[in-house]
């Protein structure tokens, strides 16, 4: 598709310092409409478009690890993709993160395409930023689904306030033991483990890398 016809992602989204001191105090936001029907429409078409091929030639469910069945992901996908690329820079998105974390501007580490598969596996606790080699606290995830989503297909949830202590590194990768461990540490915490039991397609939750 000509990218010209494309929805733009340059319109601003306001955010209010109330969602700014909840978002630095939990964690975590949940901010309804990021995208409208038209945009999330034509973003999920062209994410399709750029992951056909890898999709369909996923490794067998069974032959994958813990890590492997919670997901089949895809990343960079603006590097390829001009349709993709278009959404991923989006000046909305940026700018949101950008107030959130109560910076002048962001910069982009990688883009990521998530597919939860049929008869697939749960996603294990984890910690993003375990997998970013970079020297800061202020980084940021925002997830948004391609899809309307209910509470009985997996909603992302959150131990609210965790990020206080940055980086666990006895947790380890995304695994059972994650799982197991985390869990623990949340409980032994008294951490409210919270998530946004509906969103639409284009609604969109922001974290923290820890």
């Amino acid at each position: 598709m000509d990218t010209a016809l494309l929805p733009s992602l340059e319109s601003r989204y306001d955010i209010s310092d109330a969602q700014k001191a909840a978002f630095r105090g939990n964690g975590h936001i949940y901010l309804p409409g990021v995208c409208s029907p038209e945009e999330i429409s034509s973003c999920r078409r062209e994410i399709l478009d750029a992951t056909a091929e890898p999709r369909v030639a996923a490794t067998d469910l069974e032959k994958r690890d813990t890590y492997g069945k919670a997901f089949l992901q895809m990343m960079n996908l603006w590097v390829g993709h001009e349709g993709v690329k278009q959404f991923v820079f989006g000046k909305r998105i940026a700018e949101i993160a950008a107030e959130l974390m109560g910076v002048s501007g962001t910069r982009l580490y990688h883009d990521q395409a998530l597919f939860k598969e049929g008869r697939g596996g749960y996603t294990p606790w984890h910690q993003d930023q375990h997998y970013w080699p970079l020297d800061t606290l202020n980084t940021i995830t925002v997830w948004i689904p391609l899809v309307d989503l209910t509470a009985d297909m997996g909603i992302m949830q959150f131990a609210s306030k965790s990020h206080v202590n940055g980086y666990l590194s006895e947790m380890g990768a995304i695994s059972d033991e994650s799982e197991a461990r985390i869990d623990e540490f949340v409980e032994g915490k008294g951490y409210e483990v919270t998530g946004q039991p509906v969103m639409k397609a284009g609604d969109a939750t922001f974290h923290y890398g820890w």
